[in-house]
């Protein structure tokens, strides 16, 4: 598995995208270079998009789009004949998505706004998966359902994700995603804080945002009045 960000759109105003695109790229740059990228469409208004306009808008920032999602039949076709692939399986997820925000465009997640609430999914509890190996540059591990237990390193590069609370007994260097499925009461525990991404039911902090002084600490990070909190242990 591997995994890759989600751009999604609600408006086919190439001048709109690009000015939102290069001021998230800018807040971590690092982050966001040469990364693999899907675009949902499932959201517009219109069928006026500008597909291959918006491919070299992207390629021009550095990000790679690889494939769309939640497009209907004549989306598919041109994103077919851009080379890009099609992702169906989270159509139902996005028709939900819609209906819930009555075709309201939702903020964009980051630690100073409110996340918004995915679709409701069986709460179905799994034991907790534990890795005691270090988790390589490239690798992308999911806890699906419960928690998840790592007893190295978490080197740069690489992902790890639980639906409940992350456990990290060594440096944590690359990207840790808990509550994947909106619990806002899942936390993350790390030994020695390096990450190049913390976030929690959407919620998230980029490198370049965490407090020095945390840096090489142990700490928890947590939601707290829908904002994301991270302190020493």
């Amino acid at each position: 598995m591997t995994s890759f960000a989600i751009m999604r759109l609600f408006s086919d105003d190439l001048a709109a995208i690009g000015a939102r695109l290069r001021s998230q790229i800018g807040r971590a740059p690092s982050l966001f270079r040469g990364a693999p990228l899907a675009i949902d469409v499932g959201a517009l208004q219109s069928d006026g998009l500008d597909l291959a306009g918006l491919i070299e808008l992207l390629r021009s920032q550095g990000v790679v789009p690889v494939a769309i999602l939640g497009a209907d039949a004549a989306m598919r076709a041109a994103a077919a004949a851009a080379n890009l692939g099609a992702l169906e399986w989270a159509e139902a997820t996005i028709a939900q998505a819609k209906s819930a925000n009555d075709g309201q465009s939702p903020p964009v997640q980051n630690a100073h706004s409110k996340p918004q609430k995915p679709p409701s999914l069986p709460n179905v509890k799994t034991p907790t998966q534990l890795i005691t190996q270090p988790v390589r540059s490239g690798q992308h591990i999911y806890a699906r359902g419960g928690d998840l237990l790592i007893l190295g390193t978490v080197s740069a590069g690489a992902e790890v994700m639980a639906d409940g609370h992350i456990h990290v007994y060594g440096k944590l260097y690359g990207r840790a995603l808990a509550g994947a499925q909106g619990d806002s009461e899942a936390r993350i525990f790390a030994q020695s804080l390096e990450a190049e991404l913390i976030a929690i039911a959407g919620v998230y902090y980029v490198s370049e945002e965490l407090d020095e002084r945390l840096r090489g600490a142990a700490v928890q990070a947590y939601l707290q009045d829908e904002n994301l909190v991270v302190e020493p242990l």
